[in-house]
Protein backbone atom coordinates (compact mmCIF):
# COMPACT_ATOMS: atom_id res chain seq x y z
CA UNK A 1 0.00 0.00 0.00
CA UNK A 2 1.60 3.48 -0.67
CA UNK A 3 1.77 6.19 1.80
CA UNK A 4 -1.00 8.03 0.74
CA UNK A 5 -2.89 5.25 1.07
CA UNK A 6 -1.90 4.69 4.67
CA UNK A 7 -2.00 8.70 5.01
CA UNK A 8 -5.52 8.55 4.20
CA UNK A 9 -6.40 4.90 6.09
CA UNK A 10 -4.94 6.31 9.28
CA UNK A 11 -6.81 9.59 8.71
CA UNK A 12 -10.12 8.46 8.23
CA UNK A 13 -9.77 5.89 11.43
CA UNK A 14 -9.41 8.72 13.58
CA UNK A 15 -5.93 10.03 14.03
CA UNK A 16 -4.80 13.78 13.84
CA UNK A 17 -3.97 14.50 10.39
CA UNK A 18 -0.46 16.85 11.14
CA UNK A 19 0.41 13.30 13.82
CA UNK A 20 -0.30 11.26 10.55
CA UNK A 21 1.22 13.52 7.77
CA UNK A 22 4.76 13.85 10.31
CA UNK A 23 5.35 9.58 10.41
CA UNK A 24 7.81 8.36 8.34
CA UNK A 25 6.47 5.04 6.07
CA UNK A 26 7.76 2.46 9.39
CA UNK A 27 5.61 4.42 11.52
CA UNK A 28 2.60 4.55 9.30
CA UNK A 29 2.97 0.85 8.54
CA UNK A 30 3.00 0.00 11.89
CA UNK A 31 0.10 2.17 13.26
CA UNK A 32 -1.96 0.90 10.49
CA UNK A 33 -0.70 -3.14 11.64
CA UNK A 34 -2.07 -1.68 15.33
CA UNK A 35 -5.11 -0.98 13.50
CA UNK A 36 -5.93 -3.93 12.03
CA UNK A 37 -5.31 -6.04 14.47
CA UNK A 38 -7.62 -3.90 16.97
CA UNK A 39 -10.25 -3.94 14.56
CA UNK A 40 -10.74 -0.29 14.74
CA UNK A 41 -9.75 0.43 10.95
CA UNK A 42 -12.63 2.15 8.76
CA UNK A 43 -12.74 -0.19 5.98
CA UNK A 44 -13.37 1.97 2.73
CA UNK A 45 -15.86 0.33 0.91
CA UNK A 46 -13.29 -0.39 -2.33
CA UNK A 47 -16.00 -3.43 -4.01
CA UNK A 48 -18.30 -0.59 -5.18
CA UNK A 49 -16.68 2.23 -6.87
CA UNK A 50 -18.28 5.69 -6.08
CA UNK A 51 -21.52 6.71 -7.76
CA UNK A 52 -22.44 3.11 -8.52
CA UNK A 53 -25.98 2.55 -9.31
CA UNK A 54 -26.83 -1.24 -9.83
CA UNK A 55 -30.22 -0.12 -12.21
CA UNK A 56 -27.85 1.59 -14.23
CA UNK A 57 -25.29 -1.35 -14.17
CA UNK A 58 -28.67 -3.50 -15.21
CA UNK A 59 -30.06 -1.40 -17.86
CA UNK A 60 -26.40 -1.40 -19.24
CA UNK A 61 -26.12 -4.78 -19.76
CA UNK A 62 -29.52 -4.91 -21.68
CA UNK A 63 -28.19 -2.72 -24.05
CA UNK A 64 -26.00 -4.96 -24.22
CA UNK A 65 -27.78 -7.90 -25.20
CA UNK A 66 -29.43 -6.09 -27.28
CA UNK A 67 -27.05 -4.61 -29.61
CA UNK A 68 -25.23 -7.83 -29.51
CA UNK A 69 -28.76 -9.84 -30.25
CA UNK A 70 -29.39 -7.17 -33.18
CA UNK A 71 -25.83 -7.62 -34.61
CA UNK A 72 -26.48 -11.26 -34.44
CA UNK A 73 -29.70 -10.38 -36.38
CA UNK A 74 -27.93 -8.33 -38.84
CA UNK A 75 -25.60 -10.47 -39.93
CA UNK A 76 -27.92 -13.57 -40.78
Amino acid sequence: MSSSRLHKQLIDSGMQEKTVREMDRQALLHAYAQLLSSGTLVQAAEAVPLGYDPDVGRERLDLQRQQLEWEMKKTQ
